[in-house]
């Protein structure tokens, strides 16, 4: 079994890498830290299973699965995240992951799902399986690309948000009511399904 371990962080790699070879005699990690070497490392060698931080120099968005995929079409990919999956994992599982793991999950989960994975399922946690339920039940269908759906004003309020920029600012900018603005705002952070403009800085880069 050969996997691709892609995680910036030293003592993560270390502790995964330790996991994984536990579960099996004939198990070869690949460690690589930065997306475009996770890339060259799949145009070098074939592999089982990549288990892939979204928050990696070079990468962090919904596209790394895609680009992964250019490289090796039938690989298994297992997102492992800081990340809530609350916000994160449905949108990275509906691009084509195979699978959505928080950093903080006991050793035993995280067995459990390079096992899942490895056997061609999807594997999600018990919060998230709990999410999609309720999508059904209330004929909620995961949302498609918030982006796509502001207007033109609601995308440059966005933008400027990001930047920092208080309403104030933004309505002299942009000459408008500070009135308008806290709408346009309102209307952005419900689109994102947001509450702060942290959380919207990091969906917007979600989403390239």
């Amino acid at each position: 079994m050969k996997i691709l371990l892609i995680e910036d962080h030293l003592i993560v790699r270390y502790g995964v890498g330790r996991i994984l070879t536990s579960m099996a005699a004939n198990v070869t990690i690949d460690e690589c830290d930065d997306f475009y070497e996770a890339l060259k490392w799949a145009e070098r060698s074939q592999y089982d299973l990549v288990i892939l931080d979204i928050n990696i120099p070079n990468g962090s968005n919904l596209q790394m699965i895609r680009l992964l995929r250019m490289k090796q079409a039938d690989i298994r990919i297992l997102i492992f995240s800081g990340f809530d999956e609350r916000m994160y994992a449905l949108h990275y599982l509906r691009e084509g992951a195979d699978g959505y793991l928080m950093k903080n999950s006991p050793n035993h989960e995280i067995v459990d799902a390079v096992r899942c994975v490895l056997n061609n399922q999807k594997y999600v946690s018990a919060g998230i399986r709990q999410q999609l339920l309720s999508n059904l039940q209330h004929h909620d269908a995961v949302k498609d690309n918030p982006v796509q759906t502001l207007s033109d004003r609601e995308a440059d309020v966005m933008q400027l948000l990001i930047q920092g920029q208080s309403i104030g600012d933004i309505a002299r900018e942009m000459n408008l009511h500070v009135s308008t603005v806290s709408t346009y705002k309102t209307r952005i952070f419900k689109k994102f399904e947001v509450t702060n403009v942290i959380d919207l800085a990091a969906k917007r880069k979600l989403f390239g």
